[in-house]
C-alpha cells in the first residue's frame, strides 16, 4: 500500500504539472533521489534521447524500495501503466521500475512495449534500437528496420543485413560505427553498435549511457536486458538436452513435472517468487552500475535498494537503521 501511495501521487503530481507547465515529453533518465523523498525537476523535454543529457522527474526511493520488496509486482507493473497504453522508457523510468521489478521476463516483456511505443512515435528504428539489440531481438529489429523508409534507416538495414557480428570483420565495423558515432555526441545509438558486436561490448555501451547520456536508470535496465540475453543464450549444462535445447531438468526431480511450491505466487500466467524467497542474479555489468555512488547523496532507502539487488540482505537492513554498509 505504502509504495502503490507513493507512485499514485507522483503520477498525480505530473498530471498536474502537465496540464500548466510544458506540455512536451520529457527525455528519459534515472529518477533524483535524496532521503527517500522526490525530487522533481522540471526542464525542457524531448523524446529523442540523441539531443542531449536526459533530463527527469523522479519517484522517492522509498517507493521504489517498497515496490522491490512487494509480493504484488505485477499488479504493481498493470497499476503503473499508462491508461489504455503501452508502457514508453519515460513512464517506465518516471516510476523506476528498472530498480523494482524482480521478474526478468517481465523485463523483457516492458522493453519490447517501449520499443513498440518509440518505433510509432517516431517511425525512425534507430530510436528503438537500442532496446531490440539489448534483448538480441534481431529478427524484430531487422523486420522494424526493414519498414523505416528513411535514409538513415535503409543504411541500417543494409549494414545489420549485411554484416555477421561474430566475425572479426563484423565486430569491427560495429565498434568502429559506435565510435563514429560518439564522436558525433549521438549516444544513444552510439550504445546499440556497442552492443551489436558479439560478443557484446557490454562495458562501452553501459558507460556511454551512464556518462554521456547521464542516465543511469537506463543503463542498469540495458545491463539487465543484455545479460540475461546472453545468458539464456549461453548452454546450462544441467541434465541430458535433448533436440531443440529441451532440458529434462526442467521437468523437475525423477523426470516428473514440478510442482510450484511454496515460494511462488500463481498472477495469471506469470509465476512470481516470493521476495523472502528471491535470489537476485545480476550481471558483472549490472552490478558495476549499481556499485557508483550519487555524489553528495545521503540516502539510505537507495543504498538499501542497491544492496539487496546485491545480494547483501543483511547489510540493507543495517543501512535502513541508518548505519554503514561493511566497506564504508
Amino acid at each position: 500500500l505504502f509504495c502503490v501511495s507513493l507512485m499514485r501521487n507522483l503520477l498525480d503530481k505530473r498530471n498536474n504539472n502537465d496540464s500548466t507547465g510544458d506540455t512536451a515529453k520529457s527525455v528519459n533518465a534515472m529518477p533524483s533521489y535524496v532521503g527517500g523523498r522526490m525530487l522533481t525537476t522540471q526542464k525542457k523535454s524531448s523524446s529523442n534521447l540523441e539531443e542531449g543529457k536526459a533530463k527527469f522527474d523522479s519517484i522517492a526511493s522509498a517507493g521504489c524500495l517498497s515496490a522491490l520488496m512487494s509480493d504484488c509486482q505485477m499488479l504493481l507493473v498493470k497499476s503503473c501503466r499508462p491508461v489504455g497504453e503501452k508502457f514508453s522508457w519515460d513512464s517506465a523510468r518516471s516510476i523506476g521500475l528498472p530498480f523494482w521489478l524482480r521478474s526478468q521476463k517481465e523485463l523483457v516483456s516492458i522493453a519490447e512495449e517501449i520499443a513498440q511505443t518509440i518505433y510509432k512515435d517516431t517511425r525512425n528504428v534507430m530510436d528503438c534500437a537500442l532496446y531490440y539489440i539489448a534483448m538480441r531481438n534481431m529478427k524484430k529489429l531487422k523486420a522494424i528496420a526493414a519498414t523505416d523508409r528513411s535514409e538513415s534507416g535503409k543504411k541500417f538495414f543494409k549494414f545489420i543485413s549485411d554484416h555477421d557480428f561474430s566475425s572479426d570483420r563484423g565486430r569491427n565495423s560495429a565498434e568502429k560505427n559506435a565510435y563514429s558515432l560518439l564522436r558525433k555526441r549521438k549516444y544513444a545509438s552510439a550504445a546499440s553498435f556497442f552492443l551489436l558486436a558479439e560478443p557484446p561490448m557490454i562495458k562501452s555501451a553501459v558507460d556511454v549511457i551512464r556518462l554521456q547520456l547521464q542516465d543511469t536508470s537506463l543503463a542498469f535496465f540495458v545491463a539487465r536486458l543484455i545479460e540475461n540475453a546472453m545468458k539464456s543464450r549461453a548452454p546450462t549444462g544441467d541434465g541430458l538436452t535433448i533436440g531443440g535445447g529441451f532440458s529434462l531438468s526442467s521437468m523437475g526431480g525423477g523426470g516428473g513435472f514440478a510442482g510450484s511450491g511454496g515460494n511462488t505466487i500463481d498472477v495469471g500466467e506469470e509465476t512470481v517468487v516470493r521476495f523472502e524467497e528471491w535470489k537476485p542474479e545480476l550481471g558483472l555489468h549490472a552490478r558495476a552500475v549499481l556499485k557508483h555512488k550519487v555524489a553528495n547523496v545521503a540516502d539510505v532507502c537507495l543504498e538499501s535498494l542497491k544492496l539487496l539487488w546485491l545480494g547483501r540482505q543483511n547489510e540493507a537492513k543495517l543501512r535502513l537503521a541508518h548505519m554503514p554498509a561493511m566497506g564504508e
